[in-house]
């Protein structure tokens, strides 16, 4: 049996969404978590925890 497999959506309708324009990349991208190393994020959220149990007790005493 010969089970013939169609694209539903055509070539045509597919690069209808196709962007050429170009954005530029701003000089001053800001500061982001993602540009961060694994090590750093693991580091920045060992210190928010460390804060987070510092906070409780404060609150506990």
């Amino acid at each position: 049996m010969l089970t013939v497999v169609r694209n539903i959506i055509s070539s045509r309708m597919a690069h209808a969404h196709v962007h050429h324009v170009s954005h530029a990349v701003s000089e001053n991208p800001g500061w982001s978590l993602l540009r961060l190393s694994a090590w750093a994020r693991i580091g920045l959220a060992a210190g928010i925890a460390a804060l987070l149990w510092v906070a409780t007790f404060a609150v506990i005493l």
